[in-house]
């Protein structure tokens, strides 16, 4: 079943269109209560119980209703409105000037999950995140502070860089001192770099990100070593925990910096053709295969696929997942033209428009155990799955 091939025309269609889609699942998260909390009070609903993960949530809330404003022009201030507080909580949070993890947002606050385990840790995935957030949120606004939180991360990201390129993938946050000896898997991070360095014609970005991109050309796009790193997951040995997340990164990467160059098209194709190997699934497999893959003989899964597996640690058909390849599938479409490419990211497509509910709600973990309490969903997986399906719907147009 994992080397069934892709059967253009032979997947279920969807209710509806990706627009409707998009527009149902804003306003589904506009109206979320723990949401009109941090509109109205500017801090976090303690009873959304990941916003234990403040850095990468509030990035990605950010970064969400950038492109919600921009989807439900009806309730663009209602939407800027939300992502000014969740920047702004992220700002207030951040560590202070002249600290050793200076201008930096916690990766976790509180006790829930694994924030408790790791609590005064830094996971250097995402500041980063925040850091571009900020500048997304100036370019709307014109508020100099989101510029200048940016610019203050990176300066730290600057300050911080290894001789390698890369960074501690984790460092306690009282003293800047290594977690453990991973590294970070930086594109993230380049991604700043070349922000900042556009922005700000400072040549010592474009160096930084130069070298953060050649640990990656010198390590993963040589040894294949997509480690995936997050917040709640422990680092671990190389081949352990892959995950198609950090290979699609630099995939978009590549044809993002390099967009008419042959040889870089062509890495990026091979990223894609590992991703699709490892992660996709096309068609359900035969339950002795799928037991003997995920060794979880007593789930029963939810067989609406397509569908796309987060990481080797948690096999589980994920909705962002599911974003991420179709993001990668339309890049390398439009990087060469292959109808093959936007077959495939439509396909994924229309697997999160069929998973949608009629709230609007785009379920995180497509599984039979799937709940229908919202505390179960990562709401920055829900708006990574609006942010592609708002790419496919330009596609079509």
């Amino acid at each position: 079943w994992k080397m069934a091939p892709y059967r253009p025309g032979s997947y279920p269609k969807p209710p509806y269109g990706y627009g409707e889609a998009v527009r149902r699942g804003y306003g589904y998260v506009l109206d979320l209560r723990f949401m009109r909390t941090l509109a109205e009070t500017g801090r976090p609903d303690p009873d959304y119980k990941l916003n234990c993960y403040p850095a990468k949530m509030g990035a990605a809330l950010i970064t969400g209703m950038i492109r919600c404003a921009q989807a439900l022009p009806e309730r663009r201030e209602e939407a800027l409105r939300l992502a000014r507080a969740a920047a702004d909580h992220l700002i207030a949070i951040a560590q202070p000037a002249g600290a050793p993890l200076a201008h930096f947002p916690p990766t976790y606050e509180g006790t829930y999950a694994t924030a408790k385990e790791y609590a005064g840790m830094h996971m250097l995935l995402y500041p980063a995140s925040a850091a571009l957030a900020h500048l997304s949120l100036y370019d709307v606004t014109k508020e100099r502070k989101y510029l200048d939180a940016a610019l203050g991360i990176a300066a730290t990201y600057l300050r911080l860089q290894g001789e390698d390129g890369t960074w501690y993938l984790k460092l306690y946050e009282k003293d800047g001192r290594p977690v453990n000896p991973n590294r970070l898997q930086p594109l993230c991070v380049a991604e700043l770099l070349e922000e900042v360095f556009r922005r700000t014609g400072d040549a010592a970005y474009r160096a930084a990100a130069d070298r953060a991109f050649a640990f990656v050309e010198n390590g993963p796009l040589r040894d294949w070593n997509w480690e995936g790193q997050f917040e709640d997951v422990r680092p671990c040995g190389k081949y352990v925990n892959l995950s198609k997340h950090v290979a699609c990164d630099a995939a978009l990467y590549l044809l993002k910096r390099w967009p008419k160059d042959a040889g870089r098209i062509a890495q990026a194709r091979e990223i894609l053709r590992f991703s699709e190997d490892q992660f996709v699934i096309w068609e359900v497999p035969d339950t002795a295969a799928w037991l003997r893959y995920f060794g979880m003989p007593s789930w029963k899964y939810n067989y609406r696929l397509p569908g796309v597996i987060e990481q080797y640690h948690y096999r589980e058909l994920i909705d962002a997942s599911a974003a991420k390849m179709i993001r990668t599938y339309l890049a390398l479409y439009r990087a060469t033209g292959n109808p093959l490419d936007l077959a495939k990211a439509r396909t994924l497509g229309d697997s999160c428009v069929r998973m949608q509910k009629g709230n609007g709600r785009i379920p995180t973990v497509w599984n039979t155990l799937e709940s229908e309490d919202v505390q179960q969903d990562w709401v920055n997986c829900t708006l990574a799955t609006l942010r592609a399906l708002q790419e496919l719907g330009a596609a079509q147009e």
